[in-house]
């Protein structure tokens, strides 16, 4: 689900009880001249207790409020979280609460780590 503001968005998901997304911003050119995401954000929720908690395996509902520019999303146990950008800067906000004690585990997962020969269909045309 698309969400954005200012220069920057994102593609929020959830899979297997964990929330996803793709970070992006205008302007991010690699040395082809390819627009590239920036990376992807990995969300893990944990209970009080240290265990895994999936708020997602029940009472689920995403949204995408285009009224407000977020993507809502609810869960078991009262969860629920709002992930939105920033109008006047490229910043990415993410609330969330539930009736539980928990917390969030983020890590920050990079798809470009080594160099890449560019296929001969992929690189741009010369002029």
């Amino acid at each position: 689900m698309p969400v954005g503001g200012f220069d920057a968005g994102a593609n929020v998901w959830v899979e297997n009880g964990e929330l996803y997304f793709y970070l992006e911003q205008s302007g991010c050119f690699d040395e082809n001249n390819q627009a590239l995401k920036l990376g992807r954000f990995h969300f893990r929720f944990l209970k009080g207790s240290g265990e895994r908690f999936d708020p997602f395996s029940a009472d689920f509902r995403q949204e995408l409020d285009l009224e407000n520019g977020r993507v809502q999303l609810q869960g078991k146990d009262g969860f629920q979280a709002e992930i939105w950008f920033d109008v006047r800067r490229p910043v990415c906000h993410m609330d969330c609460q539930a009736a539980i004690p928990f917390s969030v585990e983020a890590i920050y997962e990079s798809w470009r780590t080594a160099e890449r020969e560019l296929p001969e269909l992929e690189r741009p045309a010369l002029r």
